[in-house]
């Protein structure tokens, strides 16, 4: 790819960062397009799946440039063409159905390339999402995934005794790292920010921000706090 000049990039999760509620994303979508024609890169990175994350990008037409997906485990870029992808392996899958009692779970899918809600023996499956009854089981199955699967998968924590599983070679931060090498840019600024556990690694190593309403081990590695993703791109684009 030929190398590119750009003078800012803006990687940003969704939930809860760049979507918070329906006024919060017609504000950021207004700034993102203000950004994007100062010939500005707009990158989302999101545990969502390639199905849910395009639910949200067509229901409220937000522009972009590329998709980190699956915790990193799938990047696209604006045509959907698939730039890299990373797979959980075969005999990887068939003890973790086992180890992580998938079928005792309140609730699970998976997801391969650009499609979600497929079955756990799928071809090139990027991620299992998986629903416990208790937050305290959906941390002793990331105990035991740290435990028994180093390198060959990790797990997010999320919320509510929801975990994620992708390959170990996969997150946001890696991603990121993966996409800047992809584009060659030159003399850039990077502006990250976030919201939950999954940014923390991405937030620390690009020098990035958090949302106000962030977790506590998110702010304590942010060097600033925002309200919303439009008052960091209004800041920024103000800056002389």
């Amino acid at each position: 790819m030929e190398e590119v000049f750009v003078k800012k990039i803006l990687v940003s999760d969704y939930d809860d960062t760049l979507f918070i509620d329906e006024e919060g994303i017609k504000e950021n979508i207004k700034l993102l397009k203000k950004w994007m024609r100062k010939k500005n890169i707009v990158v989302i990175a999101t545990g969502r799946s390639y199905y849910d994350m395009m639910k949200e990008i067509k229901k409220y037409k937000i522009p972009y440039h590329f998709l980190i997906l699956n915790h990193g485990a799938t990047i696209l870029d604006k045509d959907d063409e698939i730039l890299y992808s990373e797979a959980i392996s075969k005999n990887t899958k068939e003890q973790l159905r086992k180890d992580l009692e998938l079928s005792s779970a309140k609730f699970y899918f998976c997801c391969c390339h650009l499609e979600s809600r497929v079955s756990l023996y799928a071809n090139n499956l990027t991620k299992i999402h998986i629903e416990y009854a208790t937050k305290e089981q959906a941390l002793e199955k990331i105990e035991l995934i740290r435990k028994y699967y180093s390198g060959r998968v990790r797990a997010f924590y999320l919320h509510d005794g929801i975990i994620e599983v992708v390959s170990d070679g996969c997150s946001k931060c890696l991603g990121v790292t993966w996409l800047l090498e992809y584009l060659n840019v030159d003399d850039y600024k990077m502006y990250v920010i976030g919201n939950g556990y999954t940014d923390i690694d991405m937030v620390r190593n690009y020098h990035g921000y958090c949302m106000k309403s962030a977790v506590e081990p998110l702010k304590e590695v942010a060097t600033k706090e925002y309200d919303k993703v439009s008052t960091l791109l209004k800041e920024v684009m103000e800056q002389k």
